[in-house]
């Protein structure tokens, strides 16, 4: 129900008023309802990027200038999964899956594997990410992550399972006497 339908149920059982359409009260009437309707749909807005699960726009960009960068590249759904993953982050999440759930809320794409003799995380980074995301990822990953372990973030995207993919033997590949930066973009 708009403002103006609103007010006239409101204001007619009073009888006092003429609200019939061409009326000044009514004309009135709509010019309040004009303003109103404005601010209803501004309070609404604002109710809705009030919280992480409904928010569309500036109530995931304020949240995400807090942690680092604007993700705007991401989908609604994964910002919102990696702000409310950033958020439920506790002091005793440092197991496995307190590490891959800080990756998560990063947006990360990765594969973990856990190096004990080395004290070492290997964290093999999946996607391709700029400079700029590189360089944030690793700082909030270091800063995050158990100071006790050595932390290798590998943003390579040479993968065995690349190889493979490509149906090759490793002799057809090592008789074109590639580097393997050519070998990462042949074929594609």
């Amino acid at each position: 129900m708009g403002a103006v339908a609103s007010m006239i149920q409101k204001l007619a059982p009073l009888g006092v008023y003429a609200l019939q359409q061409n009326s000044a009260v009514y004309k009135e009437l709509c010019a309040y309802a004009a303003a109103l309707d404005t601010l209803e749909a501004t309070l609404l807005q604002a109710q809705q990027e009030c919280f992480i699960c409904t928010a569309q726009s500036y109530g995931l960009s304020h949240r995400e200038i807090n942690i680092g960068p604007v993700r705007e590249e991401l989908t609604l759904e994964k910002r919102r999964e990696m702000l409310l993953s950033r958020a439920a982050l506790k002091q005793d999440d440092f197991n496995i899956s307190g590490v891959e759930q800080m990756l998560n809320a990063l947006g990360l794409e990765f594969a973990l594997f856990e190096l004990p003799h080395q004290q070492t995380l290997h964290i093999d980074c999946k996607g391709s990410y700029t400079q700029a995301q590189r360089k944030w990822i690793s700082s909030q990953a270091i800063a995050q992550l158990p100071a006790h372990l050595d932390v290798l973030l590998d943003f390579r995207n040479l993968q065995w399972s690349t190889i493979d993919a490509k149906n090759l033997t490793f002799a057809s590949m090592d008789a074109k006497a590639m580097t393997w930066k050519q070998i990462e973009s042949y074929g594609v």
